[in-house]
């Protein structure tokens, strides 16, 4: 192999980490998903129709991190991060509050 080619190949093991991060905080948000949609039936995100098929979520994560990483495009690395971990806490905080409270986030004429 030329070395053309060997440094193609080599990938920062930093945005390995970050991509591997991105992906395990992906499926905590899938899991808290399930477990919020379960019990008060909602998404709140517009744009992902699945709720909390954990499959689906896992393996668009993995892609979006493995392009980032492929890319070397650690500060969207750092952003998308950022993003989900703000994500795991604002579920994590609705699953302790709906656990604690009588309140429902389902309207009462829902179908």
């Amino acid at each position: 192999m030329s070395s053309r080619t060997l440094a193609l190949i080599q990938i920062d093991k930093k945005s390995m980490v970050l991509g591997g991060i991105f992906v395990v905080l992906n499926l905590l948000d899938g899991f808290l998903t399930r477990i919020l949609l379960a019990d008060w039936g909602m998404e709140g995100n517009p744009l992902w129709p699945y709720g909390g098929n954990i499959l689906a979520k896992g393996l668009l994560s993995l892609v979006i991190a493995a392009l980032l990483v492929r890319f070397r495009f650690r500060t969207g690395l750092w952003i998308a991060c950022g993003a989900m971990v703000a994500v795991v806490i604002w579920n994590g905080f609705l699953l302790l509050f709906m656990q604690n409270t009588s309140i429902s986030i389902i309207p009462i004429d829902y179908p």
